[in-house]
């Protein structure tokens, strides 16, 4: 059964493809909106270089290019935009700015939707060690993403694919892809040195790494701790956010819905939710941000024989 199957009923055909409406105007809204928020940001943090307030102000702009991603995310499913070229073209200048190979990741992230919190296919667990306290905090604080995304870009540039199979025609595009990136990369390094200029690492390295937790808040809470089956309301997990929070992370939290009806555009996932919540009588499983990393945290203090290793971290959904 797919996560789709497990919640087919709960939404009627025209409803499904009212909500499946792409809209150009709110896409571009959305991406520009976010492009904007960081190009404000850079400027603040220009006219602040020499004072502490700088700090404070490069922090919102780390955070803003890590939720890049979840544009990229949005993008890859090709919801944005009813231009698929446009999608594609944004999709990969994200993936290029958040050092995820837009290419390498829609095949990983495709496996991820079809197999999800199945511990032999999901591509997302393929990747992972298992979790005690040490390596769970390892992985929230974003080390561990960096280290990880560094030796995936390199092993997929010599045509190594980590974690798990692709067809031969997947693995001459995440080569290319990899390769093209390193070579930019590069590029950009070696103008910055031959020029003496932090300009890259003050607005967009040194930031991006340093803010990585702050997205590793939502991607930790969304399959961690949920069921090893096919269906998606026992599987994945919506969070409980605060709309501008919502608004940076593409209307992602609504994640059950999302992977429920991958094809239902960012904009309105929230009255899709609204619906099933309905239909079901309650909302699907969700959890705040701050409540959910005290209560794997408090599991995996209290019981620290438990790993992630086939046994599944039960966390109470509210």
């Amino acid at each position: 059964m797919t996560n789709s199957q497990s919640m087919r009923g709960l939404l009627s055909s025209s409803e499904l493809r009212k909500l499946s409406k792409k809209s150009n105007v709110k896409g571009s809204l959305q991406l520009f909106s976010h492009i904007g928020a960081i190009g404000l940001s850079a400027i603040v943090m220009s006219l602040l270089i020499n004072t502490y307030w700088f700090f404070l102000v490069a922090f919102i702009h780390g955070v803003f290019l890590n939720y890049l991603y979840a544009g990229q995310h949005e993008l890859s499913h090709r919801t944005v935009f009813t231009n698929k070229r446009i999608n594609d073209l944004f999709c990969s200048i994200f993936g290029f700015l958040t050092f995820n190979p837009s290419k390498h990741d829609l095949i990983h992230h495709m496996r991820h939707h079809r197999y999800t919190n199945n511990w032999d296919k999901d591509s997302e667990l393929q990747v992972r060690n298992t979790y005690t306290l040490g390596t769970y905090l390892y992985e929230l604080s974003g080390v561990g993403f960096w280290v990880g995304r560094l030796k995936d870009i390199i092993s997929s540039s010599k045509g190594e694919i980590i974690g798990y199979q692709v067809s031969e025609e997947n693995k001459k595009t995440i080569l290319w892809e990899a390769r093209t990136y390193l070579i930019l990369y590069m590029f950009i390094f070696i103008f910055s040195i031959v020029n003496g200029s932090w300009f890259f690492v003050i607005y967009w390295i040194g930031p991006l790494l340093f803010t990585k937790w702050t997205h590793n808040l939502h991607n930790l809470i969304e399959h961690t701790g949920m069921a090893h089956t096919s269906n998606v309301l026992e599987n994945t997990r919506s969070v409980d956010a605060p709309r501008w929070w919502r608004w940076i992370g593409w209307n992602m939290q609504y994640h059950t819905i999302h992977h429920a009806f991958p094809m239902i555009p960012f904009h309105n996932l929230a009255l899709a939710n609204e619906m099933i919540s309905e239909k079901l009588g309650h909302k699907p499983a969700t959890m705040g941000y701050l409540e959910f990393q005290i209560a794997i945290l408090k599991k995996l203090i209290n019981s620290p024989e438990s790993k992630w290793n086939g046994e599944n971290i039960i966390i109470k959904n509210t």
